[in-house]
């Protein structure tokens, strides 16, 4: 076969492979990979980049494989590994397994069976070494010890971008403000883009902390007592937290993005947050529905020598959905801002010195004392 092969044209082979690899058939692909070398280099990358680990056992013969001095060339293509509930993270032999995975960007946990009680996930030297190089983590049906291990474990993945954590748990401990200065975590955060929880323990908390670091510039460091969190960071975590932070909320997503002011001694930084719930009405089929959304700019001020430099924020946009009569013929929209606690506000206010604009749209009629808690 190799030497008819090698008699077509270069553009023949890539004719042929674009009908072989535009299939779904991963059977049809690896019958493939097994006619000839060329076939092999051509497509067992495909088949390899995105594995579904469902046992130790599994772990163990995709490590033989790329150890192995004939097939060691496949690490370099495996992209994303795939766990399903029996296998992680309780093995810990996949922690070794991603340390000879170079171009493992992506940890993700599969399958959420309510009969099989979560993954717990605890922080160990063997787990930060295992994600030091991912860029993804993706969990389903995880759980931590607590919110700080959680954290810490994400400030281990020095370029973590983007985070995606579906029915993942921990012990429900607010943190104390003594705890952001030097025992929390360590890191800056400074890659993560896209933040998206679902049905977690608080759905607020983790885009909180994490997005209130990136937007001030604050690398959190454990067991030192300065550089002390700037006020601006503390009070976008409470502001997100406490006022909008509530057990309804089922569904938050965040993304982030730099922009460029126009002008070169500032730079300007947003993100943007949508939160969405729902629940039950006491004694009846009604379903009561939330969705807000968060608008958050910061800009940096240097000096023309670039010697002093800081952060703050300038623009805080918050509305919520308008209420209807009907939703799907069973569901209300609330009006969600109205039930927030508007007298922690002021306090958080003051803790802004160059906040502009605070844009609070509530559709629907609005009580006079909220706004004159402001």
């Amino acid at each position: 076969f190799d030497r008819s092969w090698e008699r077509l044209p270069p553009e023949m082979h890539d004719y042929i492979w674009s009908f072989v690899e535009s299939s779904n058939n991963k059977a049809e692909v690896s019958r493939l990979s097994l006619v000839s070398r060329a076939h092999s280099r051509r497509f067992r990358p495909r088949l390899f980049a995105s594995p579904v680990l469902r046992s130790e056992e599994d772990c163990h013969t995709l490590y033989s494989i790329v150890r192995s001095p004939l097939s060691a060339w496949l690490a370099e293509h495996v992209t994303t590994l795939r766990f399903h509930s029996t296998c992680f993270p309780n093995p810990p032999f996949w922690m070794t397994l991603v340390r000879f995975l170079p171009a493992c960007w992506t940890i993700d946990k599969l399958n959420h069976d309510p009969l099989i009680p979560p993954g717990r996930i605890s922080r160990t030297a063997a787990l930060k070494s295992s994600l030091k190089n991912i860029t993804c983590l993706k969990l389903l049906h995880c759980d931590f010890p607590s919110f700080r291990i959680l954290l810490r474990v994400l400030g281990d993945i020095i370029h973590l971008e983007s985070i995606d954590f579906k029915h993942v748990t921990w012990k429900a401990d607010p943190l104390l403000i003594i705890d952001t200065v030097n025992n929390v975590t360590n890191g800056a955060f400074s890659h993560v883009n896209s933040i998206q929880m679902r049905s977690c323990t608080d759905n607020v908390a983790v885009p909180a902390w994490i997005f209130a670091a990136i937007s001030t510039h604050h690398s959190f460091s454990r067991r030192q007592a300065a550089p002390i969190a700037p006020g601006e960071t503390l009070s976008l975590i409470k502001f997100m937290q406490n006022f909008l932070g509530d057990d309804m909320i089922e569904n938050s997503t965040f993304d982030a993005k730099d922009t460029d002011a126009g002008d070169s001694f500032i730079d300007v930084y947003t993100f943007v947050g949508y939160l969405s719930g729902s629940k039950a009405v006491e004694g009846s089929d009604t379903v009561t529905r939330m969705r807000v959304r968060l608008w958050v700019q910061l800009a940096r001020s240097t000096s023309p020598g670039g010697d002093d430099e800081s952060w703050s924020i300038h623009h805080i946009f918050i509305t919520d959905s308008q209420t209807t009569d009907n939703y799907n013929g069973n569901g209300l929209y609330t009006d969600y801002l109205d039930s927030r606690n508007w007298s922690i506000l002021p306090s958080l206010l003051t803790a802004l010195p160059r906040l502009q604009p605070l844009e609070i749209l509530c559709q629907g009629d609005r009580s006079e004392t909220n706004f004159r808690a402001l």
